[in-house]
């Protein structure tokens, strides 16, 4: 995109905080950006910066953060620069180059990294932002407004291929997968594919034998955590699944479902 930067008369005060006056004619026509939006109107300026210098500062500021030309292939995000799409595209690809030193976690970011490794060498993480409803505390003020969705019950993310609503866009981006049929992650012992990088990691203790899952009352190991909480019930009696029809109860969710089905067929 070819921009045009011409010349404004500008009016430098370099003692009072050196701001900027730019004249009526900044408007730019080529990315539709109006002059009170402009980089130079509260804007300190070096005293040799010249007048096309500045004015281009402004459109380039303007540009970054209007005009959004990358766009992901997998979905409608759009960002100003390749880098920070090839960044967003490893919640796709399930990519994370940045692997923790202490452990074997990996991350998608730098950033992430380097908080993560602080749980490891015990530097302190301050945490100013803290929710009004509970103790908890965070870092990021970004944060603390997803988190306060729990308690509001705010759920501004809406599948645009049915009615239901969510309080964080990741969880949006991993349900939409199931109307689009996009599987990014991929088994690498066999070809089995998968819409959650967690359920590529329950699947893969198939091939690696893994249950790290240990039922608390017993010596009995499982693949997943449904299948120890579901053993357990066997030890504590506990039956949590009752039939609306009769008294019975079921330790499982399918029990009880096949049980029901008996008094529909009855009573048709």
């Amino acid at each position: 995109m070819d921009i045009k930067i011409e010349e404004y008369p500008l009016e430098l005060d370099i003692k009072n905080q050196q701001t900027v006056d730019i004249s009526q004619n900044t408007s730019c026509k080529s990315t539709e950006i109006s002059r009170e939006n402009a980089h130079c109107l509260t804007h300190r300026v070096q005293p040799q910066r010249t007048q096309k210098s500045c004015a281009l500062l402004a459109l380039k500021d303007q540009v970054k953060f209007k005009y959004k030309p990358y766009q992901c292939n997998k979905c409608e995000q759009c960002y100003a620069d390749k880098f920070h799409l090839k960044v967003h595209e490893r919640i796709h690809t399930g990519e994370r180059p940045f692997k923790c030193i202490h452990c074997d976690k990996s991350f998608a970011t730098k950033s992430t990294t380097v908080k993560h490794m602080r749980i490891h060498t015990g530097e302190a993480i301050e945490k100013p932002y803290h929710c009004s409803e509970c103790v908890s505390s965070f870092a990021q003020k970004k944060s603390l407004v997803i988190h306060h969705r729990i308690h509001s019950g705010e759920k501004p993310f809406k599948c645009s291929y049915c009615d239901k609503c969510f309080n964080r866009i990741e969880r949006l981006r991993k349900h939409k997968r199931r109307h689009t049929g996009e599987k990014p992650y991929k088994c690498s012992n066999c070809d089995k594919c998968f819409y959650e990088k967690s359920l590529l990691k329950q699947h893969q203790r198939v091939h690696t034998g893994e249950k790290p899952f240990k039922c608390s009352y017993c010596d009995k190991y499982f693949a997943r955590l449904h299948h120890q909480t579901t053993h357990e019930r066997i030890h504590t009696g506990e039956m949590p699944y009752h039939c609306n029809h009769c008294d019975r109860r079921f330790v499982q969710k399918i029990e009880m479902i096949l049980h029901m089905k008996k008094h529909i067929i009855e009573q048709h």
